[in-house]
């Protein structure tokens, strides 16, 4: 097994991260190869490497042995920063799979293909706080309670192992969940949900206590549906039977028998930042970080097969 340069970083950045300095390595994990791919998303975001939505190249588990990848990012909604991890329809095929399921070139379409990043991968993603927040949207809609202008939802502070093959239990912090308008990005509504239901994922549909009911819309702000119930308030990854709800303040979009499947994209509720140290004067760890770093670039020049 050959050990590379870059892997070599991303262990002494950990190790640096882990005990409160700043990484003394500027090494551009900017997601636009497979030799610098970013840990997420946001960290690509943080560290000032963003070009926009689209395909980037990540490397979650860094130097732990799993390949990189290409994921999809959203850099502009609601802050950015988030990695898409799930694209899920009622009998998509991979409901309570672990594994990776697909290519990056399936997850924006309409149904079609089946995709997920594998589990460990998103929870890589989120970090070992295992805090972290959840955007939900879909793509095609229910034309029978919408007209297309329908909603994105954003799950703010979840903490939890995130697991597909099963139900999560609630989150073991306070929640925010918050329906916001497509077209514009206006808030719609916003509220609390109790968790820990369902077939797989993150699944919620009773009120918590003191949070308004968006009815479907007649609750919200605004209201994006074409009908509204005092039932309606489903945040559903995956139903027992496979199904996936998002409907908050736009009618009852679930995915069985209409055109449309649910995304799922995840952010670290904790920000990276993998680049070079910033401060005047190294801390003393910073300075035996240095002296390590050093000492290994310089065996694995004196040691080509190291170095590859």
């Amino acid at each position: 097994m050959q050990i590379k340069k870059l892997d070599i970083v991303r262990v002494l950045s950990g190790i640096a991260l882990t005990i409160g300095i700043s990484p003394v390595f500027a090494v551009p994990f900017d997601g636009l190869t497979a030799g610098t791919a970013g840990i997420s998303a946001l960290q690509i975001l943080n560290d000032g490497h963003s070009v926009g939505d689209g395909i980037y190249w990540i490397d979650p588990d860094g130097a732990g042995g799993n390949a990189p990848f290409q994921a999809y990012a959203d850099m502009t909604r609601q802050g950015g920063g988030w990695t898409f991890g799930l694209k899920t329809w009622y009998q998509a095929g991979h409901f309570q799979n672990a594994g990776a399921v697909g290519s990056v070139s399936d997850a924006l379409t309409i149904k079609g293909n089946a995709y997920k990043l594998a589990d460990d991968s998103i929870r890589s993603i989120i970090g070992t706080s295992g805090n972290f927040d959840v955007m939900a949207d879909q793509a095609g809609y229910n034309n029978a309670y919408s007209t297309g202008n329908y909603e994105y939802a954003i799950l703010l502070n979840y903490t939890g192992i995130w697991s597909w093959d099963q139900a999560m239990a609630d989150s073991t912090t306070t929640t925010t969940l918050q329906s916001y308008r497509n077209s514009d990005g206006s808030l719609a509504w916003s509220g609390e949900l109790i968790y820990g239901m369902g077939g797989a994922g993150i699944n919620g549909y009773t009120l918590a206590s003191g949070s308004s009911n968006p009815a479907g819309g007649s609750g919200c702000d605004i209201d994006m549906g074409l009908a509204d119930n005092s039932g309606w308030h489903h945040f559903y990854m995956g139903e027992t039977n496979s199904d996936s709800y998002l409907y908050l303040c736009n009618g009852p979009q679930h995915s069985s028998s209409f055109d449309m499947n649910h995304r799922y994209w995840f952010r670290e509720r904790v920000s990276h930042d993998t680049q070079g140290f910033s401060g005047d004067v190294p801390e003393p760890a910073t300075v035996v970080l240095m002296g390590l770093g050093l000492a290994v670039f310089g065996f694995t020049r004196r040691n080509p097969k190291l170095a590859a």
